[in-house]
């Protein structure tokens, strides 16, 4: 069966438990990369230059949670300007792993691993969601709003997290490494960049799947939208 389906017009995808190409596990992966990338500066159909750009999807993560499940929807730059991971930035809108008590919404950036840097925030069970229940119950908002001064990030349309350039946050806020002074200040998010949808089985973060892992599992996204202004 394949793991991408539409079901009743909602984006379908599946984690299994079979083996393929050497893993014990299958899911699968949907990007606009080579399609689609935006972002502040990005042209709008009168020819004006977008000063904000607003992303984002409907999602019900699996449910049941279990041990292994990552869930996730980010973006990475469509070209690699500032360098290799992560110094030409990654945007996570939502991810969970796991029980699912927590989403988690940020930026990476800065040097190589183990050097790299993130502003990142968790967003706790009924502590910023519209809807006091569990985050794999019914669908929720994951979004980011995203200007030349600032990242905001939102669940359910209530902001969670706000990531800045270092110039306007001291030393917590984000950068390029090398940066000179034709830099862009909101370096590296001044890039346009693509969407992803996944849902990984296991990793550095979650840890690997067992036997009580509910699978399959899968993650359904509704919509995904993007507002530019």
């Amino acid at each position: 069966a394949s793991n991408v389906r539409i079901v009743n017009g909602t984006l379908a995808i599946t984690a299994r438990r079979e083996s393929a190409e050497g893993a014990d596990y299958t899911s699968a992966r949907v990007t606009t990369k080579g399609r689609l990338a935006f972002g502040p500066g990005m042209a709008l159909p009168d020819g004006a230059a977008a000063q904000r750009v607003r992303v984002e999807a409907r999602i019900q993560l699996p449910r049941p949670a279990g041990q292994g499940l990552w869930p996730a929807f980010w973006m990475l730059p469509e070209k690699s300007v500032y360098g290799a991971w992560p110094a030409s930035g990654e945007i996570d809108i939502m991810e969970a792993v796991n029980s699912f008590e927590f989403v988690g919404q940020g930026v990476h950036f800065g040097e190589p691993v183990p050097d790299n840097r993130q502003i990142y925030g968790r967003a706790e069970d009924g502590q910023v969601s519209s809807l006091p229940r569990a985050w794999d119950d019914g669908f929720h908002v994951y979004g980011v709003e995203w200007g030349p001064d600032a990242l905001v990030f939102l669940v359910d349309g209530r902001q969670h997290l706000v990531a800045r350039p270092r110039g306007q946050a001291a030393e917590n806020g984000f950068f390029v490494p090398r940066a000179t002074q034709d830099t862009p200040l909101n370096a590296p998010f001044d890039q346009p960049f693509h969407v992803i949808f996944n849902l990984a089985v296991g990793g550095n973060w979650p840890g690997p799947a067992d036997g009580s892992t509910p699978l399959p599992a899968t993650m359904f996204v509704d919509w995904v939208r993007v507002c530019a202004a």
